[in-house]
């Protein structure tokens, strides 16, 4: 029972520093977002709302020192993320937004020290979101591929989960795709060869996350397949790429410079239409990464900082049942 508390003191600690910094982090990810993307040419701005939240209920008997985490829309050049509304149950003693290690992404943390058998908290929150298209660029041959990645994009070359960098099939991709390139072609021409090659080469068939090496083995995915093949051929390439989790649907970026090293992130559409370079489709933007680390999970390297919670039962009590919530209305 001592590692049990110990551990709960944890989760309790972790909460209230949530708490303390809640007050700037999603400025802070905007701005930083908008310094490092201004080469950006937007479209029209599609305004929707989204809930985001848990509940948790005690129907099983009382629950104590219950931790949950869920993810929020994050601010980024081509989104505006405003909170309109929360909902917060008196159960609910600490709720805070925290930054997530490893990409762009923030987690709504909750803290309900006891729930009585019976009872319900939530801890819901209601966001504005205003998200725009992202335009193509009108000019392309100035554009090149960093020479000196700056620190906070080396995370972007290397493997992560399912993005398997310098696979032997990966390497034999990228030479596939390349095949008929000309030795002249510029970055971006590159590049779009490697889209096309991911894209033509994935049957789009819903399912489960899949690895790029599986990806290409079966020929078969859905825009999760199509992404993480793509990034992987970048990063064996040394671009920077990465994963972008949208609401129900990823998608990939990767990242050029100009003459002047300015830099910018540019979208593919992982599914539908071809769409390189830009972004036809606003959709609600969740996170950007594929290599998180959470403190609930220390030792794991997640593409996508997920759902969790952890709860107590006391004596004579139940596992606590929790519902996730994503509305878009």
């Amino acid at each position: 029972m001592k590692s049990l508390r110990s551990y709960s003191s944890f989760l309790l600690a972790v909460m209230l520093a949530a708490v303390m910094f809640a007050g700037n982090a999603q400025a802070q990810i905007a701005t930083q977002a908008a310094e490092g993307n201004s080469l950006a040419k937007f479209g029209e701005t599609f305004e929707s709302s989204l809930r985001v939240g848990v509940k948790v209920d005690a129907t099983r008997g009382a629950v104590k020192n219950i931790h949950a985490t869920i993810p929020v829309p994050i601010n980024c050049p081509e989104q505006e993320v405003l909170k309109e509304a929360e909902d917060i149950t008196a159960d609910v003693q600490g709720f805070g937004i925290r930054d997530v290690k490893g990409g762009e992404a923030q987690q709504l943390v909750v803290s309900i020290p006891r729930l009585n058998a019976g009872a319900e908290a939530r801890a819901i929150l209601t966001y504005r979101v205003r998200t725009k298209t992202i335009l193509p660029p009108e000019e392309t041959d100035h554009l090149v591929v960093p020479k000196k990645v700056q620190r906070d994009q080396k995370m972007y070359l290397g493997r992560s989960k399912n993005i398997d960098v310098n696979h032997r099939k990966i390497r034999d991709a990228v030479k596939e795709a390349l095949a008929e390139v000309s030795e002249d072609a510029t970055a971006w021409e590159r590049i779009e060869a490697l889209y096309d090659f991911a894209f033509d080469k994935i049957e789009y068939v819903e399912g489960e996350n899949i690895s790029s090496v599986e990806a290409l083995k079966l020929c078969k995915g859905d825009c999760q397949a199509v992404s993480v093949l793509f990034v992987a051929m970048c990063r064996t390439e040394k671009i920077p790429a990465r994963m972008v989790w949208a609401h129900e649907h990823q998608y990939a970026e990767f990242y050029l410079e100009d003459e002047e090293q300015r830099g910018q992130w540019f979208p593919i559409e992982s599914a539908g239409t071809k769409a390189f370079g830009e972004m036809p489709i606003a959709r609600i933007i969740m996170q950007k990464g594929d290599n998180f680390t959470v403190p609930e999970k220390k030792r794991e390297r997640l593409n996508y900082a997920t759902d969790y919670l952890i709860g107590l039962p006391t004596p004579g009590g139940g596992k606590p049942k929790v519902k996730y919530l994503r509305e878009v209305f």
